[in-house]
């Protein structure tokens, strides 16, 4: 290390900094991208349940004021 010049001191610091800050910051922002994902998967399923049963009653008071109902 003493046969290192000041200026290759500097980058193998640098880039021990920026290594070390990517393997911090890239799983807590995966994870939070993770999460974002299944809320949004979530909410888009819980609307298409809505609409679909929305549907269905539709279909069922359809049928009953047409007379067609079981």
């Amino acid at each position: 290390m003493k046969n290192l010049t000041i200026g290759l001191r500097v980058l193998i610091g640098s880039g021990i900094v920026l290594v070390l800050s990517v393997g911090l910051i890239l799983p807590l922002a995966m994870a939070k991208l993770s999460e974002l994902s299944n809320q949004a998967e979530q909410r888009e399923l819980e609307n298409l349940f809505v609409n679909l049963t929305e549907q269905g009653n539709r279909i069922k008071i359809l049928a009953i004021t047409t007379g067609d109902y079981r």
